[in-house]
């Protein structure tokens, strides 16, 4: 055998693991039997696939050994108990791979993922059908109620969503997390999990409230729980005697997306600790891109109810009022408090008034172009003339400024339809 043709055989058995993965929300016994081997159904609203799996896989994220793979991962909606499958057509030999064994599935997700994973789909089945008995833990923040449609059948619905906040100490929710974190893997670049001994850590999980089936109708005095997603917080030791808060994971399930959740979810963190005076401020540890756009969302909307922020007092700059009222009402720190000022003045901006809009470019460059300068006037670095091309740092400042305009623009799209 020819290495070229040898390389294209092996090259059969390579797949990529974020398109042969299979996640799925198992909320009674229907959907298990529904539950197929081909693709996703268009209307199966609960199968999802990870966006990372470089975490189990490796960077390439590729799976090795086998032709037509799916990796089956099924949650039961309420407790989280967890089943995984792995089905194939072919799996590669030892003698076209020289060796080289087809990767462990099995083995590289439970020891990746961690907690106990069954594989007979009979005692699935089994320990599903007391699901429903299911209760959240901890202690309710919120309850609401959201409108969206049926994709089944394109009919409007309303749900309901209930967020609690939880932590270490309420029996049978460490047993709880350890099911729920796994979700992080799939969808949060360099996820790890927590110390959970660490009793800093305050959990919120949110949870869809339906109600229960009773031999084919709905219960209005029965309910069951669906998880949803749920963020972590970290309160940080602030000198010399307060607290500073710092978000830390925060994930709604894919199915669950752009409905609204997310926003709810930080408000309710915000809620919880902004009252408090001990606490210095909410921070946010190395906040995702989609993270950030949220985050500026529901901070513009918060601000815009603030005197401060008014479109009069926009006009005369940023302030140490904004500041002060941000702090005291919501406990944002001072680079948010700017970054939201940004937007909302860029918003306030008429649409097709070029010196407002020269105005506000030479503002924010006049910001971004600070840490520059004072840089530039640093002893350590005046013997570096890469800092001293002025042409350079301009490219530099415009396509700064631009990237900054686009994002705040797109926040702006948002709280514009929001209205």
């Amino acid at each position: 055998m020819t290495d070229s043709l040898m390389k294209n055989q092996l090259e059969s058995f390579v797949c990529c693991g974020t398109n042969v993965i299979y996640l799925k929300l198992i909320r009674n016994q229907h959907d298990l039997d529904e539950s197929d081997e081909g693709e996703k159904k268009a209307n199966d609203e609960f199968t999802f696939q990870p966006e990372f799996c470089h975490q189990l896989f490796g960077q390439s994220e590729n799976i090795f050994g086998y032709k037509n793979l799916r990796i089956n991962l099924y949650y039961s909606a309420s407790k989280l108990i967890r089943y995984m499958s792995v089905k194939y057509s072919e799996k590669v030999s030892m003698e076209l791979s020289q060796g080289v064994p087809a990767d462990d599935i099995y083995s590289i997700m439970s020891e990746a993922l961690g907690g106990e994973c069954l594989t007979n789909i009979d005692q699935f089945s089994s320990q599903l059908a007391s699901d429903h008995t299911f209760k959240p833990h901890g202690s309710q923040m919120d309850c609401f109620n959201v409108q969206d449609k049926n994709p089944s059948n394109g009919m409007p619905r309303e749900r309901c969503f209930e967020i609690y906040r939880c932590d270490m100490d309420v029996p049978g929710f460490e047993s709880y997390h350890k099911n729920m974190q796994t979700f992080l893997t799939w969808f949060i670049d360099a996820a790890s999990y927590i110390d959970t001994d660490d009793r800093k850590w305050d959990y919120f999980v949110v949870y869809e409230r339906c109600a229960e089936a009773q031999n084919g109708n709905s219960s209005p005095n029965q309910y069951v729980y669906y998880f949803i997603g749920y963020a972590t917080v970290y309160r940080y030791y602030a000198y010399p005697d307060k607290t500073r808060p710092r978000i830390s994971q925060f994930l709604i399930l894919p199915p669950f997306q752009r409905k609204g959740l997310g926003a709810r979810l930080l408000r309710n963190i915000y809620n919880c600790y902004s009252p408090d005076c001990n606490i210095v401020e909410i921070t946010v540890e190395d906040p995702s891109e989609e993270f950030s756009h949220l985050r500026d969302f529901v901070d513009c909307e918060l601000c815009m109810e603030l005197k401060s922020f008014q479109d009069s007092e926009l006009k005369k700059g940023f302030s140490e009022e904004m500041v002060r009222e941000t702090q005291a009402k919501y406990k944002l720190n001072r680079k948010q408090i700017r970054r939201v000022y940004e937007i909302l003045k860029l918003r306030s901006v008429k649409k097709f008034d070029d010196e407002e809009m020269r105005s506000f470019r030479l503002e924010v460059k006049n910001r971004l172009h600070a840490p520059y300068l004072k840089m530039k006037r640093s002893p350590i670095t005046e013997g570096d003339t890469s800092l001293h091309s002025k042409e350079t740092r301009l490219q530099e400042l415009n396509l700064l400024y631009n990237q900054l305009e686009e994002d705040y623009r797109q926040t702006i799209e948002k709280l514009d339809s929001a209205k």
